[in-house]
C-alpha cells in the first residue's frame, strides 16, 4: 500500500509544511504533488521508539501507527528517499546542496526555500548513516 501511494505522486512536488519535534528529533514532512495531492511522511526520532530514524508514510507524527511504518532498507524506504532528493533538485544544485547539508538548525538560513531543502537534506544524511 505504501509503495503504491509513493507511486502516484505527480511532480512537481511541494513541501507545504515541516516540524522538528521535540522528541529527540522526529521530522514532519507534508508534500503536495502537482495534481493537488497531498501526503504526510515522518522520520521518527525520538529517543523513545525502538523505530528511531525509521520512515513512516502517511501520517505527520508517528503515534502508535505501526501500520504505517516503512521496513528499513525496503524499495518504500529507497522510494522516499529519492522522492526527497528529486524535490530538493528542483530548486538547488548539488553544489547547493551540499552546502545546504547538515545546515538546517546549525546557522540561519535565508529563506523558506533553503530551511525545507536543509531538513531534507539532513534527513536524507540521517537514513544514510543508519544503514551504513
Amino acid at each position: 500500500m505504501i509503495e503504491s501511494a509513493l507511486h502516484t505522486l505527480v511532480f512537481p512536488i511541494e513541501i507545504t509544511r515541516t516540524d522538528v519535534f521535540r522528541d529527540g528529533g522526529t521530522v514532519g514532512i507534508a508534500l503536495k504533488d502537482a495534481v493537488g495531492a497531498e501526503a504526510e511522511l515522518c522520520l521518527d526520532g525520538s529517543i523513545r521508539r525502538n523505530t528511531r530514524w525509521q520512515f513512516y508514510w502517511g501520517i505527520f507524527y508517528p503515534d502508535s501507527a505501526p501500520d504505517h511504518l516503512v521496513v528499513r532498507g525496503s524499495d518504500a524506504e529507497a522510494s522516499i528517499i529519492a522522492i526527497l532528493k528529486r524535490i530538493v533538485s528542483q530548486w538547488f544544485s548539488e553544489v547547493e546542496q551540499k552546502a545546504l547539508t547538515g545546515a538546517y538548525g546549525k546557522r540561519a538560513l535565508s529563506s523558506e526555500k533553503e530551511r525545507k531543502t536543509a531538513l531534507c537534506l539532513d534527513v536524507i544524511e540521517r537514513v544514510k548513516q543508519v544503514l551504513e
